[in-house]
């Protein structure tokens, strides 16, 4: 019985959790490491990489879809309250559709940008940890 509790509440954290861009995003580097797993020639030294792979690219997914996501909701909720008030007036209908792409470009820039410093910054720890990783499975054989 708790088991089935634990799986309804990992399912209920999943679905809570998830939206299609990290649904989407995340299926990608899960099918990259399964491809990094069937085609690695000596999975003994190189599986670390592609579970080191997969990291960075759930860790990129995560970056991207919180921008893609705050980004939306934002912009969307500005462009709701700017074309309800007249829908009739075409005019308007496109100066708000102009806005909210001038507010999709800028908040995506603003939050790609910032996300492209965070792992850049980590992007030594990774191949550091790679290298040293695959240096001693080395040394142990």
């Amino acid at each position: 019985m708790k088991s089935i509790t634990l799986l309804v509440t990992f399912a209920l954290v999943q679905t809570i959790s998830s939206t299609p861009c990290t649904d989407l995003c995340g299926s990608v580097c899960e099918n990259g490491k399964f491809v990094c797993d069937a085609t690695t020639v000596l999975p003994e030294y190189f599986s670390a990489w592609c579970v080191a792979g997969s990291q960075f690219c759930q860790m990129a997914c995560g970056a991207v879809c919180g921008c893609v996501d705050s980004c939306g909701a934002q912009c969307g909720a500005e462009w709701n309250k700017c074309s309800g008030e007249d829908p009739s007036d075409l005019l308007k209908v496109e100066f708000c559709e102009a806005s909210y792409a001038n507010c999709i470009v800028t908040c995506g820039t603003k939050c790609g940008y910032s996300n492209a410093v965070g792992l850049l910054s980590q992007a030594p720890q990774q191949i550091t940890s790679l290298v040293s990783g695959f240096l001693g499975s080395m040394a142990g054989r």
